[in-house]
């Protein structure tokens, strides 16, 4: 039995950041054939010169703007995650909770983080640098994830009025060391790239920001706020910045309506595929495998959560991966000044 979690926990190994050349070439070359397969049917790939023709912007701003989100209170999401490895004809099933965090604040461009009245690291701050913004994050908060991947989260911070990103920040702590990762978005439009760890680092890069772009992890809050009330369909770009800067075309349609289960019943729910151009390896966060197909299921309320998530089954390298994602608990709160756990219906204690 040891002898067997040790070449799965090889296998998942290599789904992290220092994943092998060899890899990386093989899912390429996956993803390049799955997109020429793709791009001939109507409800394929995203096509040339689809996001430039967009209609801007493509959130909903009567979403983005309500008053849900002036009660000065966080959202606080807990899902149920599970993860299927197939290699060599061996199934390994694993489990884990993970937990979202949506707020609204005002971010400050020029110092990069929360605003704050008067003065920001001993300099001045001004109204003019304000924006306001929601702060989205993901983290895991089950310890035993420690042993297969370590604990990852991520902080997003994106403008209210249209989910254009300004910062991103990432952490994962695991055996092989600590890794940071963080891209911010100038208000001149210039993107600038922190990449460290023990186990890979890189040097500081900037690039230029390109409209309609969001970066991976905003995928489920851009989501969440598309608007579909006109057209069923939306391009845009997402924003892959590993191992470099590149752009990758996607697309998000409405399929029709499906009811979830939840342990609170029955919630009515909108069905939403997304599709990219190419494979996505990206490790971290909500979307935590590699993605050229996934589907939401975002609630009809007002907040319009996001009730579950599935990609389609794929292969990478040789194994098969399953990917699911079902929420089971969501409260509004002052998470800062009440205790969170004692509210909790459906999330074991034990997890924290």
């Amino acid at each position: 039995m040891n002898g067997r979690r040790s070449k799965i926990h090889s296998r998942k190994s290599q789904l992290k950041y220092n994943v092998m050349p060899v890899l990386q070439m093989r899912i390429n070359i996956v993803g390049l054939v799955l997109l020429f397969i793709t791009t001939g049917c109507n409800h394929g790939a995203p096509q040339d010169n689809a996001v430039e023709n967009q209609v801007n912007p493509i959130t909903d701003s009567d979403f983005l703007t309500q008053p849900l989100w002036n009660d000065g209170k966080a959202e606080i999401a807990f899902y149920k995650v599970e993860r299927e490895f197939t290699t060599n004809g061996r199934t390994s099933k694993h489990e884990y909770w993970a937990a979202t965090v949506l707020v609204k604040h005002d971010f400050n461009q020029r110092f990069m983080g929360k605003h704050e009245l008067g003065e920001m690291n001993g300099l001045p701050t001004y109204d003019a640098d304000k924006v306001s913004s929601f702060q989205w994050g993901f983290f895991d908060v089950n310890p035993d994830i420690f042993w297969h991947s370590g604990f990852v989260t991520f902080f997003i911070h994106a403008a209210q009025a249209d989910l254009r990103p300004l910062l991103e920040t990432q952490t994962q702590i695991s055996l092989e060391g600590n890794h940071y990762f963080a891209l911010r978005f100038t208000p001149d439009g210039t993107v600038r790239r922190v990449w460290t760890g023990d186990a890979l680092t890189a040097p500081d890069t900037t690039f230029a920001y390109r409209s309609h772009a969001y970066p991976v992890p905003l995928i489920p809050l851009l989501v969440r706020a598309l608007n579909f009330s006109k057209t069923k369909r939306h391009e845009f770009w997402v924003l892959y910045p590993l191992p470099k800067a590149s752009y990758v075309r996607a697309r998000a349609e409405m399929i029709g309506t499906d009811e979830v289960e939840t342990p609170e019943g029955s919630i009515t729910s909108e069905q939403i595929v997304v599709r990219y151009a190419e494979r996505l390896y990206y490790p971290n966060g909500i979307l935590r495998h590699y993605a050229l197909e996934e589907t939401y299921w975002r609630s009809v309320e007002l907040n319009r959560q996001i009730l579950k998530l599935e990609t389609q089954e794929y292969d990478v390298g040789g194994d098969t991966i399953k990917h699911r994602l079902v929420l089971m608990e969501q409260l509004r709160s002052q998470w800062w000044r009440e205790d969170v756990k004692s509210r909790l219906k459906h999330v074991p204690i034990g997890i924290f």
